[in-house]
């Protein structure tokens, strides 16, 4: 059977196009640094009222330690707000001077030559598995999850950005020393870090 569809009738890719001719919207920035910091404070409420972002508190808990020639490793179990639990390692090799926060689309386990990078050029490196990545990757049908936390008004992506800064939070507090500096490996976790 072939039902005839209007002339005017738009395929996606028409309406695509169509939606994005007046992208992007209100693209001229601050020229002044005041009005600037103004404009990325708005940005920011924005984008986190988007990606449902939360505050948590983070309650670490040291579930082990190894050392191996010169390097240590901790292992933590980072609850937060008591609702979701993060898996954490630590690696110190001497006297670290700054802190780096670690985190991949394939896991922790999987940044072992950016780990030891890390470790050579004086950083404390701690390596996390947010939220359907690495160790706290959900066995069968994940996407169940991810809908079940959009049935209820979150963004896996928010939770996993609201985890990752909590993570952060929780370095400043415990190694004050500098900045934590937050390196992403993959087209997912490096869109969590940005956000």
């Amino acid at each position: 059977m072939r039902v005839p569809l209007p002339e005017s009738n738009l395929d996606f890719h028409q309406l695509a196009l169509q939606a994005c001719q007046d992208l992007p919207r209100d693209a001229a920035l601050p020229e002044s640094h005041e009005a600037a910091i103004a404009w990325q404070q708005a940005r920011r409420a924005v984008l986190r009222d988007i990606a449902r972002i939360e505050d948590y508190q983070v309650d670490a808990t040291k579930t082990g330690q190894q050392e191996s020639s010169d390097v240590t490793a901790t292992f933590w179990n980072l609850r937060l707000n008591n609702m979701w639990s993060v898996p954490a390692v630590e690696f110190v090799q001497g006297e670290p001077k700054q802190t780096a926060l670690i985190v991949a689309d394939e896991g922790r386990a999987s940044m072992a030559a950016q780990v030891a990078g890390l470790l050579g050029a004086g950083y404390r490196v701690v390596a996390v598995d947010p939220f359907y990545l690495g160790e706290s990757k959900i066995a069968q049908r994940d996407y169940l999850y991810a809908l079940l936390v959009a049935a209820v008004g979150g963004r896996p992506l928010g939770l996993q950005a609201g985890q990752v800064a909590a993570v952060a939070r929780w370095l400043t507090v415990e190694h004050p020393a500098g900045p934590v500096t937050l390196t992403a490996t993959g087209p997912r976790t490096t869109t969590m870090a940005l956000i």
